[in-house]
């Protein structure tokens, strides 16, 4: 079972084709981060129950996560246990990469978010209300030590 879930997330990467217009160039459909933690269900306890994503999938189906994905809107984020990555490459020396990896994500109401991370007790560590390429953001860390960017596009 363990070793199936380092297959599964690979499955999500090989649906690319090359464009008939350009052989050089590979079409890329979607991008979906697999975020490599110490412990699933922590981590997919915080995504759905304080930021208000759904677990679409978990490995296994109850008990200790060796993986798990949660969606919100068109969003996709995969969790994966590192002793699970691990089995899948025993010649790596494979670890977590909280603080190597920041996740950002565009939304309609950053005032909804910012509610719902207050509501949670999430601290908001870095407020940034307008950049120079015309969003409004701020930052957060997850309970995996992730960072995570809500940004919203501002009125021209």
């Amino acid at each position: 079972m363990k070793v199936s879930v380092v297959f599964l997330s690979l499955i999500f990467f090989a649906g690319t084709q090359l464009s008939a217009q350009d052989s050089t160039r590979i079409a890329i459909k979607k991008l979906t981060p697999n975020l490599i933690v110490e412990d699933v269900n922590a981590v997919t306890d915080f995504y759905v129950n304080k930021l208000g994503f759904t677990a679409i999938l978990t490995l296994p189906d109850t008990g200790k996560f060796d993986f798990s994905m949660v969606v919100s809107d068109s969003t996709t984020i995969m969790f994966q246990a590192v002793n699970s990555l691990k089995m899948g490459f025993p010649e790596y020396d494979v670890k977590s990469a909280a603080n190597s990896v920041i996740l950002y994500i565009d939304v309609a109401d950053i005032e909804a978010v910012r509610k719902k991370c207050q509501e949670n007790n999430i601290p908001i560590i870095r407020e940034v209300p307008r950049t120079f390429y015309g969003t409004t953001e701020f930052v957060i860390k997850d309970n995996a030590g992730h960072f995570v960017v809500f940004a919203m596009d501002l009125p021209q």
